[in-house]
């Protein structure tokens, strides 16, 4: 349609397009379908901004980024997270003062299991059956599902380690919760680049999350599991708890990481974005 009428067509590009997870066949199809679309858009826009890197940019490249000399398009990348300097905060943790319970943290959206909520309540049923039960789990975080969550969790005879705080609006209240936390956990089945794991790395924060689309660019592969793999997170956190200057290394190592995340670095990323699409189309 853009392209009938003679209109530049720019595209933020935020997140994968696997709109479903049931493996039916009419889930399938509209999977594909979408897919396609999303390749064919961003084939024929005059510019892209992805948020990630590199990953996205290999499954739905742009023009500028198959042949380098055409002038008249253009791509970045830059996230939609806003970090500002005093978001920041450097965890100051030591062998000396390895925390009794370990205190986990999970921030998303309730609506569907796509963050994987449901996920992280059966790792730490799991933790439970394997012994450790120095742990504490704090969701933040509201939609339709949250009473299911809250359902699995009675039904598992977890509520004495599992927290459900509701929605959180404000920014500020967010980072506080994270600084008082010990490990992000976010075994997430969808993801563009993650805004809830970048603002956890910020607050110096270690973190475990599913390798899906942009988080391996956050995240070391050692810890990136799969969302179903719920044993292995189990294992990973026992682990972790069990070998305390791991957790001091994540937390110093994510913490410079998020750093290119900062809202002035992105700013400057975006503001050059669209000047020189300005440009380019006058």
């Amino acid at each position: 349609l853009f392209k009938k009428y003679n209109k530049p067509l720019f595209i933020e590009f935020v997140c994968a397009s696997n709109f479903y997870e049931n493996n039916n066949i009419i889930h399938r199809f509209i999977n594909n379908f979408m897919d396609k679309k999303t390749k064919d858009m961003c084939l024929i826009a005059d510019g892209v901004s992805y948020v990630t890197e590199n990953i996205l940019q290999k499954k739905y490249p742009c023009r500028k980024l198959i042949d380098k000399n055409l002038n008249d398009y253009y791509y970045n990348y830059y996230s939609t997270v806003e970090i500002k300097k005093n978001d920041y905060f450097k965890q100051s943790w030591s062998l000396d003062n390895k925390p009794e319970i370990l205190m986990m943290v999970h921030v998303g959206f309730m609506d569907s299991n796509i963050k994987g909520q449901d996920s992280l309540i059966k790792i730490g049923k799991s933790l439970v059956d394997k012994g450790f039960k120095n742990f504490n789990i704090t969701f933040v975080g509201d939609g339709k599902n949250k009473k299911d969550f809250e359902q699995l969790t009675k039904s598992l005879k977890l509520d004495q380690y599992i927290n459900f705080i509701g929605n959180v609006s404000d920014k500020n209240e967010i980072f506080k919760i994270l600084r008082k936390s010990h490990l992000f956990v976010f075994p997430t089945h969808v993801e563009g680049m993650p805004r809830a794991i970048i603002e956890a790395m910020a607050s110096g924060l270690p973190c475990l999350a599913s390798p899906v689309d942009g988080v391996p660019e956050l995240i070391e592969d050692e810890f990136l599991i799969d969302y179903n793999d719920i044993e292995k997170y189990a294992n990973k956190i026992i682990e972790l708890y069990n070998n305390y200057d791991k957790l001091i290394e994540m937390s110093n190592r994510n913490f410079n990481k998020s750093l290119e995340y900062s809202a002035d670095i992105l700013s400057k990323r975006r503001k050059d974005f669209y000047t020189k699409l300005k440009n380019v189309k006058e």
